[in-house]
């Protein structure tokens, strides 16, 4: 068993004693000298483990413990409760029944027997099971608490809300029902009552941090992005190393593009947890749209050498390269995403760009066909394709190629002003006139784009009398 280095931030949580013990046990199983631990030993290590998600770690000890203690009934408790972690549903329920054998009566034993049948897809036995449990009062709302979740995870909705506002009627202040049921509420599209439900247990319990976090997220979900920033706020003066809070607080500002204060809060989450691929992808990006390539390339970097085939950082490395006009470089991050993810449009498109902008047009031809086999509805990669082949001298090859997104498109108003465009600047006035009425019969609103490209247009007296015929501006 290798030495295993403690999770991130563990040393700060000032429980040195059991980080002592675990290094002095497996310490133990490296040298192969086996000696006795006392239950409570056992117990603590078990929860770092545990808690920490050290599930191969965590089989080691109580298997060690089991041949310590093999009438221990609790042992095999939580040697269950990691088989069930593990996905070894029926490995579990041999344990757990060996520990109901000896103590049948106990709450926390029948409720993972519960859980296990559950996530075994048992739903009415797991609920039958619960059902005809003696249970004395101290325990109700745990028990509400499993069976709401257990009908939730068999889709009956309304039969788990039904549990949930139950111990919400005898204890309102009991936050897990509060989360249980506005999650409930979020999955059947009704935020804005998950909203009111935060709302009134705030109003009585308002040094709730993670019910404030949460809050933000509906908040986030429905685009209210400054009342989202004041839950994050309200749940990070309660708690200020609420990594999660910091954390969705930057991709909040990240929406409203206020960069410079994301890269603020990513950069408190990063010392309060260990950073990962999320976090380090939303660093890249500030960097990124802050123009800091080099620090955004790193960023990307860190990402790729922890998964290599997390396709987005493949693809933020290129568009860093692109930025920079180094194109050769570009077009290996894109070849890199398009290894573990080939049917990736948005890399086609972008790779046969680059490939043309360096003169390589069989190459870039192919990559837009390819790109064309994917999604031929996407107006974004049309009309860049379109300015492309304009600036690149070649409107009649433009006009071509958008009148073709326009037969697979005909509904797509942003290419008829986009060719109307190109065929005025091109003297083909009649045709420009032509097309820029399709486009206004299409889309009229959509009027601008034809200003986007080419603003003096707005002074063509023939071009402001057709779209005031249309638009009555």
């Amino acid at each position: 068993m290798e030495q295993y280095e403690p999770p991130y931030g563990w040393e700060d949580q000032g429980d040195n004693r059991v980080l002592e013990e675990v290094r002095r046990f497996e310490e133990m199983l490296q040298l192969g000298e086996y000696s006795y631990i006392d239950l409570m030993t056992l117990d603590e290590i078990y929860f770092y483990y545990f808690q920490n998600q050290m599930y191969p770690q965590a089989m080691e000890l109580v298997n060690f413990g089991i041949e310590q203690y093999p009438k221990t009934e609790e042992l095999y408790f939580k040697r269950a409760a990691v088989l069930m972690e593990t996905g070894r549903l029926p490995e579990a329920k041999l344990d757990l029944d060996r520990a109901l054998e000896v103590n049948p009566k106990q709450m926390e034993y029948i409720f993972l027997k519960a859980e296990i049948l559950s996530r075994d897809g048992d739903y009415d036995e797991a609920m039958s099971l619960l059902r005809s449990t003696e249970i004395d009062s101290e325990f109700q709302e745990d028990l509400l608490l499993q069976m709401g979740s257990i009908a939730m995870g068999a889709g009956r909705l309304g039969e788990a809300e039904k549990y949930f506002r139950s111990i919400l009627q005898v204890r309102p202040d009991n936050e897990e029902a509060i989360h249980e049921l506005a999650f409930l509420l979020e999955s059947r599209n009704l935020v804005s009552d998950a909203i009111q439900l935060y709302h009134k247990f705030l109003d009585k319990n308002p040094f709730s941090a993670p019910v404030w976090y949460n809050l933000g997220i509906l908040y986030d979900k429905l685009g209210l992005y400054e009342k989202a920033i004041d839950a994050y706020d309200f749940s990070l003066a309660i708690d200020d190393a609420f990594a999660p809070a910091w954390y969705n607080k930057g991709n909040t500002f990240l929406e409203l593009e206020k960069f410079n204060e994301a890269l603020k809060c990513f950069f408190e989450a990063s010392v309060l947890e260990k950073p990962d691929l999320a976090l380090n992808y939303s660093i890249a990006e500030c960097y990124e749209h802050l123009g800091d390539l080099r620090m955004a390339s790193k960023y990307y970097h860190k990402c790729t050498g922890s998964d290599p085939e997390y396709v987005d950082a493949w693809m933020g490395l290129a568009f860093c390269m692109e930025s920079q006009s180094r194109h050769m470089e570009a077009i290996h991050y894109y070849e890199k995403a398009l290894i573990y993810d080939p049917d990736n449009f948005e890399a086609w498109s972008a790779k046969a760009a680059c490939e043309y902008r360096m003169g390589n047009a069989a190459s870039a031809y192919e990559g837009l066909e390819r790109a064309l086999k994917i999604n031929s509805n996407d107006s974004k990669m049309w009309q860049e394709w379109g300015e492309l082949l304009y600036v690149g001298e070649n409107p009649e090859g433009a006009i071509s190629f958008l009148l073709e997104g326009i037969r697979v498109n005909p509904r797509m108003a942003e290419l008829y002003y986009q060719v109307a465009a190109y065929s005025f600047k091109s003297g083909h006035y009649e045709n420009g006139f032509t097309y820029l009425e399709n486009g206004l019969l299409v889309d009229a609103k959509k009027h601008y784009v034809l200003f986007n490209i080419f603003a003096d247009l707005k002074e063509d007296p023939g071009v402001r009398d057709l779209i005031h015929q249309h638009t009555n501006a």
